[in-house]
C-alpha cells in the first residue's frame, strides 16, 4: 500500500467518524454520558502550601489535618491555621525509623 493510499484511507475513516459524531450517533461500545445536576463548592482551609498531594486526619482528631506536599514535606493545619515548618521531623524521625527492625 502506498503512502498516498494510506492517507486516503485514514482521511475516509476520520470523515466517517466525524460524521457519526456530528449526527449524534455513538459507537456501540461507548455509552452516552447524560448531563447531571451535581455541583460542588470548594472552600479553602489554608494558604501557603507549596503543592499539596494528600491530606489526612488522625482518627478522632478533628482539630488537626496533616498535609503531604510534593517534595515530601509534612505540614500540619491545626484549628484552621497552618503551623510553621518543623525541620526536625524529616531528619530525626526518618533516621530513627531506618534503624528500627522491620515488623
Amino acid at each position: 500500500m502506498t503512502c498516498r493510499m494510506r492517507n486516503a484511507v485514514f482521511c475516509c475513516a476520520v470523515l466517517t467518524l466525524s460524521t457519526f459524531a456530528k449526527c449524534g450517533f455513538a459507537l456501540p461500545f461507548i455509552p452516552a454520558i447524560p448531563k447531571g445536576d451535581i455541583s460542588i463548592q470548594l472552600t479553602p482551609i489554608a494558604t501557603g502550601l507549596g503543592a499539596p498531594d494528600y491530606g489526612f486526619s488522625p482518627p478522632g482528631d478533628t482539630s488537626r489535618l496533616f498535609v503531604v506536599e510534593q517534595k515530601g514535606l509534612l505540614r500540619i493545619i491545626q484549628n484552621g491555621s497552618l503551623l510553621p515548618v518543623r525541620r526536625w521531623i524529616s531528619k530525626t524521625w526518618c533516621s530513627k525509623r531506618r534503624s528500627e527492625p522491620a515488623r
